[in-house]
Order: structure tokens, then sequence, then C-alpha cells
């Protein structure tokens, strides 16, 4: 089947205007012939029944040519003649007079619609070049090729024609990340740039390199295994540990790097200990060059690694040698007091005080002896016997004066028990356990009193 726009080309070849123009009239002076035909006529009577029952006889008259008088008589006449006008020609095609427009250049891909006039054909346009030729139009213009015929494009070499009738470059592998602009040419989108080692590959661009990573998009990296990205700085990718770095650095997937004066733990990598020159005696390294004494040690002022025991109380004649607990020096023993070394004698100093390693001294009234006890001094001569406690000289009133505070003690802790006494039977209808606590606390500590007075007074004595 023809298109319509070939059967719309053929109707302007066959008649290009629609109203047939080209056609000129004029006035022609035309000699005729014209036959006269003259007639003489007469009347003839003529009787006819009429009336009632045609009973009448009636008379009419008829007019009747008899004869015929032919001649020729000559005129002058002027016509209407139809003929082509100036730049037309007669088309003798046709049985009517049918003008058409003459060009004297021949049109192509046009009609000539007016003297030396073209007019192009449906989907032609006219050539700029030669007024009588048109070439085909193409809508798209066919950017990179040529327009061969009505919105038919023809494409360059390396170009090829798409769905949308354009002419697009072809690349022979699609342009990762980017567009194919020119034949094997690839032009990156935003944020990328030609890769070296393939042309037709875009690689993402980050501004800034990316540590410990890739960039997989613009201004975005993608962390190797192991590294994480910092949310500070997205260009940094950081070293993952799956157990925080004490007192130290992740410095690679699983590898702590441990601060200044630390080290790495045998037992745990992710943990770094402080690093002391010299081993805490009593005590455990807590930070660089810094000892922390074990309970019941103190740090020595002289010496930051050495952890010195504490005892609550001064070790007398001895050396604190663990906490709380006292090393008397030699010729000495801590039996009744922990904190205080007592002087030994072999000899137990009968009648005197140990006053220092193998040394007495002897009570008031006694002498030292010559094989290290005490003997009593007699004002006078025990005749037939000894001098001994019986012959000493001290009176009951110089004995009552040394105890006298002894005594006075006594006294007032039997007071004081009674009072307790009396006010507990007081209270004990009310539940007075205050009052019994009090009396035990007291009593308690009256007793650690008169055990006191009574070493003391052993002492003395």
């Amino acid at each position: 089947m023809l298109s319509i726009i070939t059967l719309v080309n053929i109707l302007l070849l066959v008649c290009p205007n629609v109203n047939c123009e080209g056609i000129c009239t004029r006035k022609k002076e035309v000699l005729k012939t014209k036959l006269n035909h003259h007639y003489v006529t007469y009347q003839r009577t003529e009787f006819y029944k009429c009336g009632f029952l045609y009973l009448k006889k009636c008379r009419r008259y008829k007019t009747e040519c008899c004869h015929d008088n032919t001649y020729i008589t000559h005129f002058t006449d002027y016509e209407t003649e139809k003929y082509c006008c100036d730049g037309y020609a007669r088309n003798w095609s046709f049985s009517t007079i049918t003008c058409t427009p003459v060009c004297r250049k021949a049109c192509i891909q046009s009609t000539c619609t007016a003297p030396d006039t073209c007019t192009c054909l449906i989907g032609y346009k006219k050539n700029i070049t030669h007024s009588n030729q048109c070439d085909p139009a193409c809508s798209t213009n066919c950017t990179n090729g040529k327009c061969t015929a009505p919105e038919t494009c023809s494409c360059n070499k390396g170009y090829k024609l798409n769905s949308q009738n354009i002419c697009a470059p072809v690349c022979s592998e699609p342009c990762s990340n980017g567009t194919c602009v020119a034949p094997e040419t690839c032009s990156c989108d935003d944020g990328f740039e030609n890769s070296e080692q393939n042309s037709y590959f875009c690689e993402p661009v980050c501004s800034e390199q990316c540590s410990n990573g890739t960039c997989v998009a613009p201004e975005t990296c993608s962390c190797d295994d192991g590294f994480k990205n910092n949310e500070q700085d997205p260009y940094l990718c950081e070293p993952v540990c799956s157990e925080p770095c004490s007192n130290g650095t992740c410095v690679a997937p699983e590898t702590c790097s441990c601060d200044d004066g630390f080290e790495n733990s045998e037992q745990n990598s992710y943990f770094c200990e402080p690093v002391c020159s010299e081993p805490c005696s009593n005590g455990t390294c807590v930070a660089p060059e810094t000892c922390s004494c074990d309970n019941g040690f103190e740090n020595n002022e002289e010496d930051p690694y050495l952890c010195e025991p504490v005892c609550s109380e001064p070790c007398s004649n001895g050396t604190c040698v663990a906490p709380e607990t006292c090393s008397c020096d030699d010729g000495f023993n801590n039996e009744h007091d922990p904190y205080f070394c007592e002087p030994v004698c072999s000899n137990m100093c009968l009648n005197g005080n140990c006053t220092s390693p193998e040394t007495c001294t002897c009570f008031e009234n006694y002498e030292l002896l010559g094989n290290g006890t005490c003997g009593a001094i007699c004002l006078k001569d025990c005749e037939n016997g000894n001098c001994s406690q019986g012959c000493d000289v001290r009176t009951f009133v110089q004995m009552l004066q040394a105890n006298v505070v002894y005594v006075f003690t006594t006294i007032i802790i039997i007071l004081v028990i009674v009072f307790l006494f009396l006010q507990i039977r007081k209270c004990r209808k009310k539940n007075c356990d205050v009052v019994d606590e009090s009396l035990e606390l007291t009593s308690n500590h009256r007793i650690s009193n008169l055990d006191k007075i009574n070493v003391n007074h052993v002492q003395k004595n």
C-alpha cells in the first residue's frame, strides 16, 4: 500500500495547483455563419361538432405554415479563449485545458508549483544552496548522521540508530558509571573518573585517599576486612579489635599497641600491663613505674618499688616484718603484747624486773647478787638465818602506800558494778537492752583496766 505522503506527492505532481491556476482568458473575434428560416403562414377554416350532444356545427380557424424560405447570413462574434499564462505550459494529457507551471531548473524532491518555484514534497525541506532542490527532513536533525529520507537517519561510522531515531555513539563495551558520548569514548558521571587500566570503566572519586579501605562511590569509602569507618573522618578506616585495648590502641585488626610505659599481657593480648623497671616488693605495678602496695603495706619513702609492712602500733624493741606482725630483736619476745617485745632473762629475775636481755633491775630494798638474782637488803643481820622477804624492812604503811592506786581503783570498780546491778534489776521489767550492753562494755573495760593495774603491780613488786 502506498503511504499517505506518497499519495499526496503524486497528487501534487498531477495538479500542483488545487484550483489549476495558470489559465488566462482573452476575447477572440470569430466570423460566424447563421442559417435563417423564414416561414409564410395562412389560415384555414375548419368545422367541428359542438353544442348539446354535439348536434351543432361550429367553425374555427387554424394557422398553418405552408412555405419555408431559408437563407444564410454571416456575422462577427467574440468568444472567451482560455490559454496558459506566462510561465505555464499546456498539458495535453487532459481533454480540458490544463496549464502546468514551468521551472527552468528541474525540481528535485519537489514539485514545480509556480513559474520557477519548487515546492518540497512532504517530508522534505528546501536546500539552502539550491532553490530547486529539496532535502529529506528529519525532526531529530540526524546529529552524528545524515537524513537520507523523511524521518530516516543514516548514521555516521561509529554511531547506531537507537529507538528514539537518534544516532547514538557505539562503545564496544558498556560504560560503567558513565555514558558513551563518542565512538569508543566514555564520559564519566559526576563523582567518577576514567580508569587508567580500562577506558570503559569510570572509577569513583574520593577527595581524600581511603585509609585502609577502597573508594566505592563518590566520597564514599568501603573499609577493608577488619576495619570500620571513623565517625569523624569518613575517609579513615580504623582497625577493629573485638575487645577494647586496655591502656593501648587498636592499630591493626585484633592487634593492640600499648601506650608508653605499658606492655602486652601474655595471658590477654587486649590488655596492656603497666611496666615497672624494678619488681614491686609486696605490691603490684598499677601504672608505669608506680607500685600499689598490698593490704597491710605502704610505700617506702626512699624506694618507690618497696612496700613495707604496716603495724598499727610501733614495734617496741623489734621490727614490723608483716602486717600487724612484729619481729623482736635478739634477746626479746612478745608473748604478752604483739607490739611490745620484752627483754628475756634466763634466771626469771626473781625480786626484780628484766630490763634488758639477761639484765635484771632489782626491786627497792633488793640488790643484785653475784649469780644474777636479786637478794633482800636487811638492816640487821639475820641471826641463825638468811635475809629474805621475811626480813624485809618495809612496814605495812610502806606497802599500803605502794598499793594505794590499786586499792582505790578496786573500790571504784566494785561500786560501779553494784550500781549497774541495781539498774539492771530496775530496768529488767522494761527490757532495758541498752543498759545490758552498757554493763557489758563497762565491765569489759574495767576488767581490762584491772588486768593492766595487776600487771603493773606485779612488775613493781
